[in-house]
């Protein structure tokens, strides 16, 4: 069996908020679509990290919802999206509270991969 650089380092990921393209596009043979969410500290103008997730199964939506009406607090949903999703840098989203707060205020775009607009459907022509 071929064994791969994300194989091998899967459970070093935790504490990694520097992921290569050769890292970031194995995972995302691996898990389909993935969102990447940058986090930057306005106070230094520094990178916090890069934080990638793997879409929501639809398992992890119900969960997240049940855990909304549960507990009726939106962080709560968030936290099971990110929980459930993290593909890296888990130990410090968990340890670092700004982190975390960053990546709550982006939780839709892990969610949402398309966006819908609302339009006005064409009008008939009028027989003349």
């Amino acid at each position: 069996m071929k064994s791969t650089k994300v194989a091998e380092k899967e459970l070093n990921l935790n504490d990694v908020v520097e992921i290569s393209d050769e890292i970031y596009f194995e995972l995302e043979d691996k898990y389909g679509r993935i969102t990447s969410i940058i986090v930057n500290d306005p106070e230094t103008g520094m990178q916090a990290g890069e934080f990638l997730f793997k879409s929501p199964t639809n398992f992890v939506i119900k969960m997240a919802n049940q855990a909304i009406i549960k507990d009726e607090d939106i962080g709560k949903y968030n936290d099971v999206i990110i929980n459930n999703c993290s593909l890296n840098g888990v130990d410090l989203i968990k340890e670092n509270e700004d982190v975390r707060r960053a990546i709550h205020d982006k939780v839709k775009m892990i969610i949402t991969p398309l966006e819908a607009t609302v339009g006005k459907r064409r009008q008939r022509q009028k027989d003349s």
